[in-house]
Order: structure tokens, then C-alpha cells, then sequence
């Protein structure tokens, strides 16, 4: 993994691997592997952070193996430096799901519309004026925590916090090539918009 992006991503003052990039990892693994990435990830587990601080790059590598009920199991390390060689250090489980059957599409379009239900039901009155919340507040509120976004991952533009503690916000968008599944800072922005229901100061960082 090598700076770009990823440099915009500061925690306490050191470049640390987003949360979001290990999910963008495992789905282009799955892609990699399988050719399709519709299989559910489960159990993501993130054991320990990947901090990058090595100017040249830190070597990253995801692993797949059989899993259970014809699923997968993966695993993503990294490689650095020891006294007597290269430590390899895991930072991520998570299993992948068995292909889906025939018209598991439906189902989970389904399973979106009763979540959609349920968030509507939470928010309450739609005709409520909600408390929008400007990017500019919430990434300085961010800093102070100690969480600096650069440009790339800064991209929450406003939130909108309704009532029973949800929020919906806007993302500034990003092109992308068909081969990126999902871009971790898209992912990462999306999760910005718990500034707005967060219980308390301080950081909830998936990391």
C-alpha cells in the first residue's frame, strides 16, 4: 500500500489504514478469486491497525482458504521488518459467504426495503425540520478529536440528523474505474455521518 490517498486518512498524527479499505480489500479479493463479488462478507474483524508509516510502501496481503458451508475465510497481513527478518502481522478475519442461491437478489432487496421501513419509523415525522450539520463543523470537530481528513477522504458534505438517533447525509462522489468495488473513501465518508448521533466526545474509529 502506498501513500496516495491513503495519506489524507491521520490519526493522532500517523497515517493509519482506514477501516473501509480492508472491506474494499476483501470484496476485490472475492473478485479476484471468484470473478463476482456478490457474496456476503461476514464476521469482519479487525484485530489490529495497520499504521504507514514506511516511505517506500508497507507489502499487504490478503489470503483466502475453504471455509465452511462453501464459504471462505480470509485473512489480510502485513509484512514488516524485524531484528531476524519479516514479521507478518494479521490485521483482519472476516469469512466470505457461499455463492448465493437463485433468487437471493429478491431476498435482499427485501431485507433493504424492511431496513428502509424500520429507519423511517426511527426518524419519525418526515415533515420534521431536521438539524443539518455543515462538513466544515463536523471535520473540525473532528480534528479536535484528533482525526484529520485530508481531501480525498473528506467528502461528507452535510448531515441531516432526524429524530430516534439516525442520520442521512450527502457524500461528495467519486469517479472510478470498473475494476474499484467499492472505494474506501467513499465507505469511510458514509461513516463520517456518526458525528451527528455519536453519544459524546471522542473518537469512534473503525481502524
Amino acid at each position: 500500500a502506498s501513500s496516495g490517498g491513503l495519506a489524507d486518512h491521520v490519526v493522532q498524527g500517523q497515517v493509519i489504514f482506514p477501516g473501509a479499505g480492508f472491506v474494499e480489500l476483501l470484496f476485490a479479493a472475492q473478485d479476484a478469486v471468484l470473478g463476482e463479488t456478490s457474496r456476503v462478507l461476514r464476521d469482519v474483524e479487525i484485530r489490529e491497525p495497520l499504521f504507514l508509516t514506511d516511505p517506500a510502501g508497507t507489502q499487504v496481503r490478503t489470503r483466502l482458504a475453504p471455509g465452511g458451508d462453501g464459504g471462505l475465510a480470509a485473512e489480510i497481513s502485513s509484512q514488516v521488518p524485524g531484528p531476524e527478518g519479516m514479521i507478518t502481522r494479521m490485521h483482519v478475519t472476516a469469512a466470505i459467504g457461499a455463492a448465493p442461491a437463485p433468487g437471493a437478489g429478491l431476498a435482499l432487496a427485501g431485507v433493504l426495503g424492511e431496513v428502509r421501513a424500520r429507519v423511517s419509523a426511527l426518524a419519525g415525522d418526515a415533515a420534521a425540520e431536521p438539524d443539518i450539520i455543515h462538513a466544515d463543523d463536523v471535520y473540525s470537530e473532528f480534528a479536535d478529536d484528533g482525526l484529520r481528513y485530508g481531501p480525498q477522504f473528506a467528502r461528507l458534505r452535510r448531515v441531516r440528523r432526524l429524530p430516534g438517533g439516525v442520520a442521512c447525509g450527502e457524500v461528495r462522489g467519486l469517479d472510478t474505474p470498473p475494476s474499484r468495488q467499492l472505494p474506501a473513501t467513499l465507505l469511510d465518508a458514509a461513516m463520517h455521518m456518526h458525528a451527528a448521533v455519536k453519544p459524546g466526545p471522542g473518537l469512534y474509529l473503525p481502524v
